[in-house]
């Protein structure tokens, strides 16, 4: 017990960690200069958080031990999503659509969840490995069986990666926080184009057997959505901020988690 503590302990002071669920107190009472390096624990976070909502998932699906129904898996993996990691992510859409009210805040973010839980509930529990191409031994664990859970790994390390190539686009000024201007220049165009490799090589490996052009459609489509919802919102707020870029993070999920209950 004690040794779980001070792990959880080591991750909450991690930079990325603090980035994705912080509150805005605590990351003011950092030194900026920590979060430089950020980009590369959000990626390694995002497929940690990925393998927790396989876990959650797993051991629901075996505690209520129904093989032919996923409602009672997916909603309790849903609500340990959104209330860790994405919680901040998911209540930061609102103001980044610049709705002031306290209501309508809640309200989107309300209709967000709403569609994290129903994609969830509508993910298909195919085992496509027999038709996966092979691979070693030593590295075929890296390739769940089940297709629902490729569509939970894959899911945070997409919206990870929507956050690092936000920053390429625009540059931050004055309504900037400290923090979030040395993440934005820490994270390079080399090191966002080098970080696009894992969540774009996962989804071309992980739904090879979809029929054209489901593939093209999910890959294409979060790229898109990754490119342009961060800047689309930094604009909406007047540059590059912590709540946008959170709320990029999680549109990007969402929008991947719909193309997969489309095309899967």
């Amino acid at each position: 017990m004690r040794s779980l503590l001070a792990l959880y302990k080591w991750l909450a002071d991690r930079p990325s960690y603090m980035l994705l669920t912080a509150c805005d107190e605590r990351l003011e009472a950092q030194k900026p200069a920590r979060f430089r390096y950020a980009w590369i624990g959000l990626m390694g976070l995002a497929v940690l958080a990925g393998l927790a909502l396989i876990g959650v998932w797993s051991v629901v699906w075996r505690i209520c031990n129904d093989w032919d129904r996923l409602s009672r898996p997916a909603a309790v993996t849903a609500v340990v999503m959104l209330v860790w990691p994405m919680r901040r992510a998911l209540v930061s859409i609102g103001p980044s659509l610049r709705f002031r009210d306290r209501a309508n805040q809640m309200a989107v973010a309300a209709a967000a969840a709403a569609l994290v839980g129903v994609g969830f509930m509508s993910l298909v529990d195919r085992y496509p490995y027999a038709t996966d191409y092979p691979m070693p031994g030593f590295i075929g664990w890296i390739r769940p069986q089940l297709s629902i859970f490729r569509v939970l790994l894959l899911m945070p390390v997409w919206g990870a990666w929507s956050m690092l190539i936000s920053v390429q686009f625009l540059r931050p000024n004055e309504v900037t926080d400290p923090i979030t201007r040395r993440f934005a220049r820490g994270c390079g165009p080399l090191a966002a184009a080098a970080c696009m490799a894992p969540p774009l090589i996962g989804t071309i490996v992980y739904f090879h057997y979809m029929v054209p052009p489901g593939q093209i459609v999910i890959t294409g489509g979060t790229v898109f959505t990754a490119i342009v919802s961060g800047p689309i919102l930094c604009r909406i707020g007047g540059g590059i901020t912590r709540r946008a870029l959170l709320a990029g993070n999680m549109i990007t999920q969402i929008f991947f988690l719909m193309l997969c209950t489309i095309w899967l």
